[in-house]
């Protein structure tokens, strides 16, 4: 059975479908046309930007062909010079309202020497159309660097043997030139060229990597060759010691580590022993020593096979021992009497002076308590003795310890007498005649000065007898000493 549809006749002679169709057309064509003239507009604007942009990378192409070819290089804005060296900015000095433009200049290479530079000029714009436009170019010409060379610096790792991409290159040149910087790039590689000829100094660096920068300290850079160098680096190991006794981990211990190169570090852990780290080491051996106060370890090793290792150690010192006390007793070698006022020092194993050190004997004794066990030296001085010197004193633990030092008086072959001249009230008289009568019979005299004072130096040991001449009947006996031997007259 068919079924019929019957459609209504506009006023106009259309029926409603032909009316919605055409209105339907008609919409299509003005979104159509709208859509044309918004992308003619945009690709107006996209062009007119591109060529703005191209007008503006070549006259800073031109004008780094204007220049001479040591001239065009890399200065960057913050200061310091790039890789090859030379005058224009990156990004360009020049303003540029709304566009951003940035310049990178490298060495190409030709035959294992540099022959011309590659410039590549980027000119981007942001907005509702961003977009940006490259040139590049190779600058060409003849250089006015004399006495150069080119260096190849190749970083790899060690253990894998892969490149260290973007390790951080830094070559300081034999002559006065400043210190040139490149990131390693692709094959871990980093170009210089034209750099000074003499023994350039190579250091690298890269995060998580331990260089030996001590075997490229004077690299050779000879004229017009170009010298390969590979650095190896390796991944930092580290050593992570704690000191321990049998109480458990020790404050304030001191650790060294000895690298195979003899360099030595040193660090100490703080008061709750908490363990120190020794950081970016080498694959090799290293020493390890640990001490408190007079408490040490024995040294050990330990061996680094390869980078990237993590390791730990435990050094045991021995056990914290009771005090000793240590008394000395100063006496006269000759006479075996005691000597009060002796002075004396004590000094540990370290150097250390002991707090509380007495200075003096008294009664021919001194002594010091709670001593750490361990061996000390003692020295011992007093007037008219021959001093001792580091005299070896063990103090053993929980004991006390004594020592006795003999002083050997010392023997006095010359000497002096002086004798002083006063009258009853005690004033100075000058000009008095003095004599003196030496042991074998000789005689001689002298004159008081205005202190009433003479005296005869260098007079041999023995007895000597001396007189004024106002009283003769009463002369006084002496004999000379250290540091001299003096007599007083009264003169009437």
């Amino acid at each position: 059975m068919k079924r019929c549809v019957v459609s209504r006749v506009g006023s106009a002679g259309f029926s409603v479908v032909e009316l919605m169709v055409s209105s339907a057309v008609l919409l299509t064509v003005l979104v159509s046309t709208m859509s044309v003239v918004s992308f003619a507009s945009t690709t107006s604007g996209r062009a007119s930007m591109r060529d703005r942009a191209v007008n503006i990378a070549g006259s800073v192409i031109e004008r780094a062909r204007n220049m001479r070819f040591d001239q065009v290089g890399v200065r960057y804005a913050g200061g310091g010079y790039g890789e090859p060296p030379g005058e224009i900015l990156t990004p360009d000095s020049a303003s540029y309202p709304g566009f951003t433009v940035t310049t990178s200049i490298a060495w190409v290479k030709s035959g294992g020497r540099t022959a011309y530079k590659e410039m590549k000029v980027t000119v981007s714009w942001q907005g509702a159309v961003a977009g940006d436009v490259a040139l590049e170019t190779g600058i060409f010409g003849a250089t006015d660097l004399v006495n150069v060379g080119d260096l190849k610096v190749t970083v790899l790792d060690r253990d894998s043997g892969a490149p260290i991409l973007g390790a951080l290159v830094t070559v300081d040149p034999y002559e006065t030139a400043p210190p040139r910087m490149l990131n390693a790039g692709g094959g871990g590689v980093a170009d210089f060229g034209r750099v000074d000829q003499g023994p350039a100094s190579v250091v690298v660096s890269a995060a998580g990597f331990a260089f030996d920068n001590t075997i490229t300290t004077a690299v050779p850079i000879n004229k017009d060759l170009a010298t390969e160098l590979v650095v190896y680096g390796y991944r930092s190991s580290t050593l992570t010691v704690t000191v321990r006794d049998p109480a458990g981990p020790v404050g304030g211990a001191a650790v060294s580590l000895t690298d195979p190169k003899g360099k030595v570090v040193t660090a100490s852990t703080d008061a709750s022993g908490n363990a120190v780290v020794f950081a970016e080491l080498l694959p090799g051996t290293y020493w390890l020593d640990a001490s408190a106060g007079n408490r040490k370890a024995g040294q050990s090793s330990v061996e680094i096979l390869r980078g990237g290792l993590d390791l730990t150690c435990d050094v045991m010192l021995p056990a914290v021992l009771p005090a000793g006390q240590l008394r000395i007793i100063v006496r006269d070698a000759t006479t075996l009497k005691a000597l009060s006022g002796a002075t004396l020092a004590l000094a540990d194993a370290q150097g250390g002076t002991p707090s509380g050190s007495p200075t003096a004997t008294v009664a021919g004794q001194t002594s010091w308590g709670s001593l750490v066990p361990g061996v000390y030296r003692v020295s011992a001085a007093m007037t008219g003795y021959t001093p001792i010197v580091g005299a070896v004193a063990t103090v053993v633990s929980g004991q006390p310890n004594t020592y006795t030092l003999d002083l050997v008086p010392v023997t006095v072959s010359t000497g002096t007498l002086r004798a002083i001249v006063n009258d009853q009230a005690g004033r100075a008289v000058r000009r008095r005649t003095v004599y003196l009568r030496y042991p074998d019979g000789r005689q001689d005299s002298a004159r008081t000065d205005a202190s009433g004072l003479v005296e005869w130096n260098g007079l041999p040991v023995g007895s000597y007898t001396l007189w004024i001449s106002t009283h003769p009947e009463a002369p006084q006996s002496a004999t000379p000493g250290t540091p001299y031997t003096a007599l007083t007259f009264v003169d009437s």
